[in-house]
């Protein structure tokens, strides 16, 4: 997927890919990184499902995708200490916070 940001040259608004950094986390298990993405995923996509109508096309794909990160989860998941499961915990407020900041006007992500 390529994403891209906008700039702003003068009045004009154009938009150049993004490349950003890599990250790389030495000090995680491939595993490990696995399980607390996973676990990051599927929290925010039952978030989005939860205001959907159940039947819903949207709902549907929604759950379908959950499922698809529980089976990858399945075949390269570890166990995650404490400290790991804090940052997930710190990850995953952090992300919504940022979008009720960003929706309420407040800031920028």
């Amino acid at each position: 997927m390529i994403l891209y940001e906008r700039v702003m040259q003068g009045k004009k608004t154009t938009y150049r890919e993004h490349h950003p950094a890599p990250v790389i986390m030495p000090e995680l298990e491939n595993s490990q990184v696995v399980t607390l993405l996973s676990a990051l995923t599927i929290s925010m996509l039952m978030s989005v499902s939860e205001q959907l109508p159940p039947h819903a096309t949207l709902a549907r794909r929604v759950r379908g995708v959950e499922e698809s990160i529980k089976s990858l989860a399945q075949l390269n998941g570890a166990p995650l200490d404490s400290d790991l499961v804090e940052v997930g915990v710190n990850c995953w407020n952090a992300a919504i916070h940022a979008m009720q900041d960003g929706l309420s006007g407040g800031g920028h992500a």
